[in-house]
């Protein structure tokens, strides 16, 4: 190989190709002929079972390239009648002698080499090596296999890469049908509707592909890239790349970070002239249309987006021999089409189209797929905030009971996986009040009074056990029954529950005076206060559990509520023990049903 050949990478194809010709060459006893490599070309283009998928997308590049010329590779002959019966030219049999090009199959390789490294990535491919093969070798062609002459095939491929460009006479002469082609058309599809985010469906301009549509790149979209480019591209998109992971950790929202993505893949793919994000409608057969650049209705293949979807692998297309109505009235000529997978499923596919022929290189689709892992990680990233914070408002709202500070804490634990059935035991103050003489003050009133009697009451006082951290266990009826302490521990748990109750009252008369002040019924609450050892925690099943205080602690405070007048607040021995130092309270003695005679502190203010 000369120093310019090594410098480029042969296709599968030319690889191939070149086997076959080897072969040929070495059946017959001399060098490599432009004949033997013609024949072999044409051998490597016949469809053979267990073909490597991207040989086969190769091949129909080609054929797509033999389609503008007319050229029939049926007639050429065979390989296998100069090859030994039976034989397979392309199989490998160099590694037992050594054959030699002709001087003229060395100008034709190194001609084709310095052609591929004008290329991005450097590949010499199966119609590059066929069109200056047909270049340089005169009367190569037996007779009658095409009607385009030598001299005019290398022009006829530039406008096989550029249609946009006039192209040759020699173009325009169809190729016979034959039922081969047939057979080696894509499998036509249902193309869904195209809709807005919203979901108004519309049909995108062309309904249905009705041309042949060539794949010449394919490439797993779950695959790892591994980039081929160099120099200042590849700096440019590595830090492009990194940019879009940088934005993907921050806050920005991810109808933003996707319509960036579409806009940078404008600019790292400078062939690409529109980029678009398809994301399917659930369990329909629709694709929304989520952002694009520019804006505007992008007109795509529907069906090859699909199938990027289904097969699960980004590909590149060139036009066959027609496209929709809106791909020709759009000229577009190609594309790149990436789907996008979270977790195995399809959420979205990037859509990328030309008016070039065959502008994208592989990598481009390696920058594409690279691209396409970002979005995905990012609509990933954005369902699990969106289940977190769906879950953290329904627990917020099943925590109802606990004040803000205590609510934060709880939700954390359950982040965390430590938010379980099962009680502890400890210390706690508890605050138990009723309203006095309820029965009586409500039976004349009507029900929608009533509740709202309880509500102005009750937001009242519960935003005091909030207020000083206290949890409330339970309402029941016209009465509340608070706890301080619990379920995180809190020192200063007695202390607090007397500041609470003296909060109440006040909170109590304030709601009076309002409430007098519209001519409605007004009442008046009792509070006892207790503290000591209860069982506390969370009690039920996994998919019911409720907060819950158990013990004799509880009980006694009930008791001691029940001896509270209107506006008094009586608390037991063991809390005054804690907050003798921040009150006035005078001994009292109460009466009740179980107990007997119980001892008490009747609180008056703060010291």
């Amino acid at each position: 190989m000369s120093a310019i050949t090594e410098q480029v990478e042969f296709s599968k194809g030319v690889t191939a190709a070149w086997q076959a010709a080897a072969n040929l060459a070495m059946s017959a006893g001399s060098q490599i002929e432009l004949s033997h490599l013609l024949r072999g070309i044409c051998h490597v283009s016949r469809p053979r079972p267990g073909q490597p998928a991207d040989l086969q997308l190769e091949v129909q590049k080609l054929q797509s390239f033999w389609k503008k010329l007319s050229f029939d590779p049926e007639t050429v002959p065979a390989p296998n009648s100069s090859a030994r019966p039976g034989s397979d030219p392309a199989a490998d049999v160099g590694a037992k002698r050594t054959v030699h090009r002709s001087p003229q199959t060395r100008a034709v390789f190194e001609e084709a080499s310095r052609e591929a490294l004008k290329r991005p990535d450097a590949l010499l491919d199966l119609p590059l090596l066929f069109a200056v093969l047909l270049k340089l070798g005169d009367a190569v062609l037996p007779s009658g296999a095409s009607p385009v002459e030598p001299a005019e095939v290398w022009s006829a491929y530039h406008s096989f890469l550029n249609p946009e460009a006039t192209p040759s006479k020699t173009l325009r002469t169809p190729l016979p049908s034959r039922t081969r082609d047939k057979e080696n058309k894509p499998d036509k599809k249902e193309v869904p509707e195209v809709a807005t985010e919203e979901g108004k469906a519309e049909q995108a301009k062309g309904e249905e592909d009705r041309g042949d549509t060539v794949l010449f790149a394919q490439l797993d979209a779950n695959s790892r890239i591994t980039p081929r480019a160099g120099g200042a591209l590849l700096a440019e998109r590595l830090t492009a790349l990194s940019e879009a992971a940088w934005e993907l950790g921050t806050a920005t929202p991810i109808e933003a970070f996707l319509q960036k993505v579409t806009e940078e893949l404008l600019r790292m793919v400078p062939s690409a002239e529109a980029c678009a994000l398809l994301v399917p409608d659930g369990n329909s057969k629709n694709l929304l249309l989520k952002t694009n650049a520019p804006k505007g209705l992008p007109i795509v293949s529907l069906t090859l987006a699909n199938r990027a979807i289904s097969e699960g692998k980004g590909i590149i297309w060139i036009k066959g021999d027609n496209l929709t109505e809106s791909q020709v009235a759009a000229k577009l000529q190609s594309g790149l089409y990436v789907p996008l997978y979270v977790e195995k499923e399809p959420v979205g596919v990037l859509c990328l189209d030309s008016r070039k022929a065959a502008p994208f290189t592989r990598d481009d689709l390696n920058t594409v797929t690279a691209v396409a892992h970002q979005a995905s990680l990012a609509i990933a990233h954005h369902r699990l905030k969106q289940d977190l914070e769906q879950k953290n408002n329904v627990l917020e709202r099943l925590l109802t009971n606990f004040s803000p500070k205590v609510r934060v804490q709880l939700v954390q634990r359950a982040q965390n996986g430590r938010l379980r059935l099962g009680g502890q035991r400890s210390v706690v103050s508890l605050l138990a009040t009723d309203i006095r003489g309820y029965t009586q003050l409500t039976r004349d009133m009507e029900t929608e009074d009533i509740v709202e009697m309880l509500n102005d009451y009750l937001s009242a006082l519960t935003d005091c056990v909030f207020r000083n951290g206290g949890t409330v266990d339970k309402f029941i009826g016209d009465a509340i029954l608070a706890v301080f302490g619990s379920p995180e521990p809190d020192p200063q748990h007695s202390q607090n529950a007397v500041r609470t109750g003296l909060e109440m009252q006040e909170a109590m008369r304030s709601v009076s005076e309002l409430r007098s002040r519209h001519r409605k019924t007004v009442c008046k609450i009792g509070i006892g206060i207790h503290t000591g050892e209860v069982l506390h925690g969370f009690v039920g099943s996994c998919e019911r559990m409720e907060y819950t205080v158990i013990g004799d602690p509880v009980n006694m405070a009930s008791r001691i509520c029940d001896g509270a007048a209107g506006g008094e607040i009586l608390a037991s021995p063991q809390i005054y023990e804690y907050v003798w130092r921040m009150i006035q309270a005078e001994e009292a003695v109460i009466k009740t049903k179980h107990e007997g005679d119980l001892n008490v502190y009747r609180i008056s203010q703060r010291a």
